[in-house]
């Protein structure tokens, strides 16, 4: 064990008086800064029976989110809720007699990690507007940011993500619940009818949301994702190319990604949509990948579309790596591993999988490192 390591235990052991259980504890949670984090854990948390105390010794900036736990190996997780800080919980500290106030989001950070998000954080959106995607009940484009609406449905709710497609768009609110608007031609907005909305509307949450809570949403040019607290995912809008993650067509209600492959007992803990293809990051270190495949983008080796995931291939320059973030383009993904490490797959017409060519590659490549990426 490095010395390191060491210290990190027994700091965890000293802070919360119990190393792997948080039964009867009590975290006394100091925030000096923005950078304050009051509890670092090596593996999975357990919340259960635990209780909060808070102390706020800065005046923290508009727009400041602060790490109440933060789990180290992304592949870990919070189980339970401590007693007095359920997920959604408001939370209002004081320091020099002015109030601030956060929401407590227990996927916060890199999904795992529970942290104190800032409550009156307030969606804005600029650009083109044709099909509403802005949500502020009109489909005039702006060129400056613009308030949307947050009446309607987003009455009273904090949001704490948001993400943007090509023509609509996803907000998760603080209590699990799912907005969008824009265009809805192919059920990509998870509302009925088939009709844009310029305000925001709720997506469904019958059925395969039923008893589910989302922590994190993605949207691509026509479909979009969720991913639930179980590790589970599910899917809404076009399915021309399979990017939902199973058979059929395209719908507005959410439906469950398949996990009769390679997902079957594995959990989710990161998603991302390119344009028509989708992307999930494995507890495991390992990414998956569906939907459209002409470019080779979903990097299996092939360059045929799946209806259902397939494993990105982790042999070549992934071996023996673990993956810990992933992004996508349009036609092309990539991964930061562990190590520091960053692959590419996919579409590369204009050199986006950073390679030194202009060639696409259906498996990961290595993003070029030398020269002015390590200088900057």
């Amino acid at each position: 064990m490095t010395m390191k390591a060491f210290r990190l235990i027994k700091l965890l052991c000293g802070m919360l008086a119990l190393c792997g259980s948080a039964q009867a504890a009590v975290l006394n949670a100091t925030f000096h800064s923005a950078t304050t984090v009051p509890l670092a854990q090596l593996g999975n948390f357990n919340a259960t029976g635990a209780t909060v105390n808070f102390t706020l010794n800065f005046a923290p900036p508009v727009g400041t989110d602060l790490t109440l736990v933060r789990l180290v190996s992304f592949s870990s997780a919070t189980t339970g809720s401590f007693t007095n800080l359920p997920h959604g919980q408001a939370v209002t500290m004081i320091f020099n007699g002015q109030p601030y106030d956060f929401v407590t989001n227990y996927y916060g950070g890199t999904g795992n990690d529970i942290v104190l998000e800032w409550a009156s954080a307030r969606p804005m959106a600029w650009g083109n507007n044709g099909n509403g995607q802005l949500g502020t009940n009109s489909t005039t484009q702006s060129n400056l940011p613009a308030n949307v609406t947050t009446t309607g449905v987003l009455t009273g709710k904090t949001m704490i993500s948001l993400s943007a497609g090509r023509n609509h768009s996803l907000a998760l609110c603080s209590d699990g619940t799912v907005a969008a608007w824009g265009l809805n031609a192919d059920g990509q907005i998870g509302a009925n009818g088939g009709s844009q909305s310029t305000v925001p509307v709720l997506v469904s949450n019958l059925g395969v949301l039923a008893t589910k809570r989302v922590i994190a949403l993605a949207a691509g040019e026509a479909h979009s994702l969720a991913l639930c607290s179980d590790g589970s995912v599910a899917a809404w809008g076009s399915n021309a190319n399979g990017q939902l993650g199973r058979s059929g067509g395209s719908t507005a209600n959410p439906v469950a990604v398949s996990t009769s492959s390679v997902l079957s007992g594995k959990r989710v803990v990161a998603i991302a949509a390119g344009q028509r293809h989708s992307v999930a990051l494995l507890s495991t270190g390992e990414v998956t990948t569906w939907g459209y495949n002409f470019y080779g983008q979903l990097g299996d080796g092939g360059n045929g579309s799946k209806t259902v995931p397939v494993l990105v291939n982790m042999t070549g320059v992934l071996t023996g790596k673990s993956v810990a973030v992933i992004a996508t383009g349009s036609d092309h993904c990539l991964a930061i591993c562990s190590d520091g490490t960053l692959a590419s797959w996919g579409d590369n017409r204009d050199g986006q999988l950073g390679n030194g060519t202009t060639t696409e590659s259906n498996v990961p490549v290595l993003v070029t490192t030398t020269g002015t990426f390590l200088a900057t």
